[in-house]
């Protein structure tokens, strides 16, 4: 199989293009970008409407640090219950794939179990004449709700991305077929294993699909076990995400009525989204990442992710090398070279690693016995937390040359500032939290914890301090609750 490969229509690059955002608002919700703005007026203590978009990184590193957003639901509920807050909570992750569909042979087998379908006519997502698995199974060609679909992908740790029932340009327009939820949808959790449409991942703390957007109305209905429940199970978003995180991108496509979705033709924010923004409320906007943001113009033939690794996503030099961080036994130690089986067990806690696990370690008397390591410019010396024995090591914080940096073609950071100002016709209205890469000061940085290492999220925290009311904190903190709190009980409320 293989994933569909097209150039995207130049419409896409007035998306991520430069030049002044301004926007207005459409009757039905999201941000248009064809609008003026009127002068700054006074913060309304009243209101205490709030939109808040989670930006979930869901690469195949975020599984500790989406399970300390779970670990944290129960405070940030309580911060917002406390204030008042007439909430709607909606989450998007940096899965943005331009051409998302997987191709197939007519008569050929899916890798999830979903039926081939041939293309009518030639769209940005598909070429005429092509099969593409979109049908919910070899017997049935089409859907006609989101519960007649399977999980689109799913990873070997049974991470899925779901996939939701929809139009697709390019093939009958009388039908509905299934493509991935994902590139700025709002994401909810279907609670499905694997590929089946019925049977349930007993990962999650709530059996069904779960609501797209979760608000105060809804807690009143359920209650707060329920609530909590379906907000723990929303933000665990997987690991099979993109490597190429595009956080600031998905977050404009969600929100953006001008943005025209390459797989539907559709606009997200009035359709898919719809029921998430509102005119009236103010607006939080949550990155959390491990990554820095790899947002770029689809139509800029710089990128090629099927050939790129996301080296292409960093500066050069490149200070930030997740693989320094020595993998746990428990995964599979890939090589012969790290004995034994169960690791070598930290005798403390550390940036590198957590007392008491064990790890993959190569033990070592000089530099001469890493060099057949599996991860390049390892040196011999002590690793904190191994109680000063030696093994082949290195920084995760090292500068190396990236021969494959593309950074300088992302799109610029001041177009998604711009866009995001826009949204409201007041400053205060707008809000902007980070949990990156970060230091304790809030400046983006490389930083390392028994969880893994960040990279710093240098462009995510650039949008946060160009607004007055944010927050930025690591993601490397022990634990994301105070984070969650501080966003909830300062950048929630009305006023400052």
């Amino acid at each position: 199989m293989k994933t569909a490969g097209l150039a995207v229509i130049a419409a896409f690059a007035a998306f991520t293009g430069c030049g002044e955002t301004k926007v207005t608002f459409s009757d039905d919700g999201g941000a248009v970008s064809d609008g003026g703005l009127p002068d700054a007026a006074a913060c309304d203590p009243e209101n205490k409407k709030v939109d808040i978009l989670f930006l979930l990184d869901n690469s195949g590193s975020m599984a500790q640090e989406q399970q300390m957003l779970a670990e944290g639901a129960t405070e940030f509920l309580a911060a917002l219950t406390a204030g008042g807050i007439d909430f709607h909570i909606g989450m998007v992750t940096t899965d943005v794939n331009f051409n998302p569909l997987t191709e197939c042979k007519p008569g050929g087998e899916c890798p999830n179990g979903m039926g081939c379908v041939r293309a009518s006519w030639r769209s940005d997502a598909v070429n005429a004449g092509d099969y593409y698995c979109v049908a919910p199974s070899e017997s049935v060609e089409r859907c006609l709700r989101d519960a007649d679909c399977p999980n689109y992908q799913c990873n070997s740790q049974g991470d899925c991305t779901p996939s939701v029932c929809g139009r697709i340009k390019g093939f009958d327009d009388n039908r509905q077929y299934c493509h991935p939820q994902n590139s700025g949808r709002l994401r909810f959790n279907s609670c499905r294993k694997g590929y089946s449409t019925s049977e349930v991942d007993d990962r999650c703390e709530l059996a069904g699909a779960h609501e797209e957007v979760l608000t105060s109305e809804l807690r009143n209905s359920i209650g707060d076990q329920e609530f909590l429940a379906m907000f723990r199970d929303n933000v665990r978003a997987g690991t099979n995400g993109t490597g190429f995180e595009k956080g600031l991108y998905a977050v404009r496509a969600a929100l953006d009525s001008s943005h025209v979705d390459p797989v539907t033709g559709a606009n997200l924010a009035t359709r898919e989204n719809a029921g998430f923004y509102r005119n009236d409320a103010a607006l939080l906007v949550v990155f959390v990442s491990d990554e820095e943001d790899c947002s770029h113009d689809p139509s800029d033939h710089n990128f090629d992710e099927k050939k790129d690794t996301n080296e292409a996503c960093y500066p050069s030099p490149n200070t930030c090398h997740p693989d320094c961080q020595p993998r746990e036994a428990s995964k599979g130690c890939n090589t012969t070279m790290y004995p034994p089986e169960e690791g070598v067990v930290a005798t403390e806690n550390s940036e590198y690693a957590a007392q008491g696990v064990g790890y993959c370690m190569i033990p070592c008397a000089s530099d001469s016995d890493c060099e057949n390591s599996p991860v390049s410019g390892m040196t011999c010396g002590a690793v904190p937390g191994f109680g000063g024995a030696q093994y082949c090591n290195c920084a995760f914080d090292r500068p190396t040359v990236n021969a494959n940096s593309k950074y300088a073609y992302l799109s610029p950071v001041q177009d998604y500032i711009d866009f995001l100002k826009a949204t409201k016709t007041r400053p205060d209205l707008v809000r902007v939290a980070a949990i990156v890469g970060a230091d304790a000061s809030g400046q983006a940085d490389q930083c390392a914890s028994p969880n893994g290492v960040a990279c710093a999220g240098s462009r995510y925290v650039q949008v946060a301090a160009a607004f007055d009311r944010n927050s930025i904190s690591s993601i490397c903190a022990g634990g994301l609750g105070p984070a969650l709190t501080e966003i909830a009980s300062r950048l929630a409320k009305p006023c400052e």
